[in-house]
């Protein structure tokens, strides 16, 4: 009888630990759901912020003249977000995207020649970006013509179908870079 108390004892202390870390798992994950360094930013992304844009698509940052508009959202536990940025630069010419592609490691695509998981990772992310929050965000029937290019920096699939991009567009008459980083 006396061991089969302390067997109890020692489950039910071996149980209340784990209820105390699933607890504390719990609260842990509320808390940072709904913290105060968890929410979405409005217009704070800076010249400098949004450097990495430019950089990557091999542009430069030194092209940016303002970041006119940016957005992004709070961060779910499991990554899901929508950042979109307009970037206003000083310059572009057509002859920088259209380069001989077989050359170059940054390659852009006019956006009415897309095809494939590109297309359908332009159709995922801008469904995303083009939002009645994001006004300024071009839609889907404004990208998908000759006057826009796109670099993709990722495009991370499930199964054949997109789940997550960080693409870059260019509007090279307005001298405006859109970007957008989404996951769900």
């Amino acid at each position: 009888m006396k061991t089969l108390l302390s067997v109890l004892k020692w489950m039910l202390l071996i149980w209340g630990g784990v209820s105390l870390m699933g607890a504390l798992i719990l609260g842990g994950i509320f808390a940072y759901s709904i913290g105060a360094g968890n929410k979405d930013k409005i217009g704070e992304v800076s010249r400098d912020d949004a450097r990495f844009v430019l950089n990557w698509c091999g542009l430069g940052d030194e092209r940016i003249e303002e970041v006119l508009h940016s957005f992004e959202s709070s961060r779910n536990i499991t990554g899901d977000h929508i950042d979109a940025y307009a970037i206003k630069i000083t310059h572009v010419d057509i002859s920088e995207l259209e380069e001989d592609s077989q050359s170059r490691v940054d390659v852009w695509y006019r956006c009415d020649e897309l095809d494939g998981v590109l297309k359908e990772a332009v159709e995922f992310s801008v469904g995303w970006a083009n939002d009645p929050d994001r006004p300024w965000f071009p839609s889907l029937e404004d990208i998908q013509t000759k006057n826009y290019y796109i670099y993709s920096w990722s495009i991370d699939l499930h199964g054949i179908r997109p789940d997550a991009c960080k693409l870059i567009f260019i509007h090279p008459k307005t001298l405006m870079v859109y970007y957008v980083s989404c996951a769900v």
